[in-house]
């Protein structure tokens, strides 16, 4: 149901959503307006269960659709998320990967051993032909941006290739704040 980015995957599974929710709404305003003893409510729903549900195989129609969707959102949420990977190599024995959880560790590691970067929050993107990186970086008031953003991203690739074997297809550098943030202060250090 979730892609990576933590959003809802297909355009199908975000309409079942969508009617879903609607329909817990209605059935839970239901259930509230009874559990009251609100006569109207009352009254309302055995008008609908008798002219609605009772011997009509729209009903049932109706209901195994609804039953259809519990069972996707069961297998939805049982057959689990694997953490996205990297392809590092692969032979004859099998393939070999890293979790982009080490690769974004790896990313931050690197970025620190450039002179001037404060803070650096990494987000890497696998793609087929390799990784792509996005940096937010907050850096020293007395840096130079441009060398600062030149200098990480060869290093990133160059560390990347020689520690994991990673094509780096591209790395973007955000500079988010200029000496307002240290890793000191958010208790990183």
């Amino acid at each position: 149901m979730l892609n990576k980015d933590g959003k809802i995957a297909s355009v199908g599974d975000r309409l079942l959503l969508l009617i879903a929710a609607a329909l817990l709404f209605v059935v839970a305003v239901g259930i509230i307006l009874m559990a009251v003893n609100w006569s109207p409510a009352q009254d309302l729903g055995l008008q609908l269960a008798n002219q609605l549900i009772y011997g009509h195989w729209e009903a049932a129609a109706v209901g195994f659709l609804i039953m259809l969707m519990g069972l996707r959102f069961i297998y939805l949420a049982l057959s689990g998320r694997k953490a996205p990977r990297a392809l590092i190599s692969s032979s004859e024995l099998g393939d070999v990967t890293i979790t982009i959880a080490a690769v974004e560790n790896m990313v931050q590691r690197t970025a620190f051993q450039v002179a001037g970067i404060r803070e650096a929050r990494p987000a890497v993107i696998v793609k087929p032909d390799g990784v792509a990186i996005k940096l937010r970086a907050w850096v020293d008031q007395e840096a130079h941006m441009p060398e600062l953003a030149t200098e990480i991203q060869e290093l990133l690739s160059s560390q990347l290739k020689k520690a994991a074997g990673l094509t780096v297809t591209s790395v973007s550098v955000e500079i988010q704040g200029v000496g307002a943030r240290t890793r000191e202060r958010r208790g990183i250090a």
